[in-house]
């Protein structure tokens, strides 16, 4: 096979890879986790279950796939974005927040989720992805506080900064549980911005 050929097929290959991806989002999103079987994934994915075994190995691997494909995401998010420095924290909090939410908003992010409920038990790689997603956002906002001028311990900026993250899985798990609902989302985030923007200032 020439250098042409080869690279004609690995484009062949990321392209079904991310077919794949695709599909198991979809499926959890419209029709729930328990329809995110290897049949419907391949027929959805427009693919044959040789080519998921040969591209993925099995299951397990398919839905490590969908979760470094959301941590890509997150991570793509968090590069882009731009947090001005001479914002008060509320606004910078703000800005922030709009950033995240690209991330947890994203059906991505809502697959992932049922994913780890589902399978985090079984291998302890499924667990390392979700708690280096987790580390990302949790020094994005750490350094905001500190940005701002915050002498806050370690371990109180960790804690503000969870505390910010379980609001933002509490939306997302809202957003999907009532899509049927018009999200106003822009006032639970100033609401959020605030109270977090308060508690740090309180402690620090």
């Amino acid at each position: 096979m020439n250098k042409a050929e080869n690279t004609k097929q690995q484009a062949r290959s990321t392209q079904s890879q991310l077919a794949v991806i695709e599909s198991v989002v979809a499926l959890i999103a419209e029709k729930g986790f328990s329809n995110a079987t290897t049949a419907n994934i391949a027929k959805n994915a427009g693919v044959s279950w040789g080519v998921l075994q040969y591209q993925f190995g099995g299951k397990d691997q398919i839905f490590a796939a969908v979760l470094q494909s959301s941590l890509h995401n997150l991570m793509g998010a968090l590069r882009v974005a731009t947090v001005p420095i001479d914002l008060p924290l509320e606004q910078k909090l703000i800005t922030a927040i709009d950033a995240m939410w690209i991330y947890y908003s994203a059906p991505t992010y809502r697959a992932s989720t049922e994913i780890l409920l589902n399978y985090s038990h079984k291998s302890e790689d499924f667990l390392k992805i979700a708690r280096h997603s987790n580390a990302a956002l949790t020094k994005f906002i750490s350094a905001i506080l500190q940005q701002s001028g915050l002498q806050l311990p370690r371990k109180q900026a960790q804690s503000i900064a969870e505390i910010m993250l379980a609001a933002l899985r509490g939306f997302a798990l809202a957003n999907a549980t009532f899509p049927q609902r018009r999200w106003h989302f822009k006032n639970e985030r100033d609401t959020l911005a605030k109270f977090i923007a308060n508690s740090a200032q309180h402690f620090g």
